[in-house]
């Protein structure tokens, strides 16, 4: 659904990739 959005803000929060469902 929004796996994009999460993926994006999860990646701008820490700059890692941090999947949060």
């Amino acid at each position: 659904e929004c796996a994009e959005q999460l993926y994006r803000l999860s990646k701008t929060r820490q700059g890692k990739l941090i999947l949060t469902k």
